[in-house]
């Protein structure tokens, strides 16, 4: 198994235990900047924690440590020989585990492609209008709640004649916070 795959399931694993123990302990607080610096340090802990350790490893490693046997020096580089046998069955098993890692990493890339461009086709399927200084674009279904995406407020044409300005001054301060970055995250 490759560095990168090893270090993909350990911060995955990481990753899920901190969200776990974010879940059990503070998913039902209401104190939301607080909650929302959590799980940012979540993902940057998750993500950092694995080579900090290599890093740090390496650092403290005794440099007189013993060389693995059969050692051979080519052009003054040390080179460990390479068996060749045949496919054992943890191979074969790394194999499949890798292939289904890989196909998880597509279906979430093309999930998230198609969600980005119905997004795209709803924002360009409406009108444009301002208020409080935001961009509300208005859309003719409504069966779409209201959301605010990069900066701009979608609801319906009811939706807006309703209740426009409530539901605008909510979503302003989704724009005003950034909150469409956690989402896209």
């Amino acid at each position: 198994m490759g560095p990168l795959f090893a270090y993909s399931i350990s911060c995955s694993v990481l990753l899920a235990l901190m969200y776990m123990a974010y879940k059990w302990v503070l998913a039902s607080e209401n104190q939301h900047r607080f909650n929302r610096i959590v799980l940012w340090s979540i993902y940057l802990v998750s993500l950092s924690a694995i080579p900090l350790g290599v890093v740090a490893d390496r650092w403290l490693a005794d440099s007189s440590e013993d060389l693995p046997a059969g050692l051979i020096e080519v052009g003054g580089i040390m080179m460990l020989p390479v068996a060749e046998d045949s496919a054992s069955l943890a191979d074969i098993i790394c194999s499949a585990i890798l292939w289904i890692y890989v196909s998880g990493m597509v279906v979430a890339m093309l999930h998230t492609g198609v969600v980005a461009v119905r997004l795209a086709l709803i924002v360009r399927s409406g009108s444009g209008a301002d208020a409080c200084g935001q961009r509300v674009i208005l859309i003719r279904d409504e069966g779409i709640a209201p959301f605010s995406v990069m900066g701009a407020i979608v609801m319906s044409h009811k939706d807006y004649a309703e209740s426009g300005e409530m539901i605008v001054a909510h979503e302003c301060c989704h724009v005003r916070h950034r909150h469409w970055v956690d989402l896209s995250s």
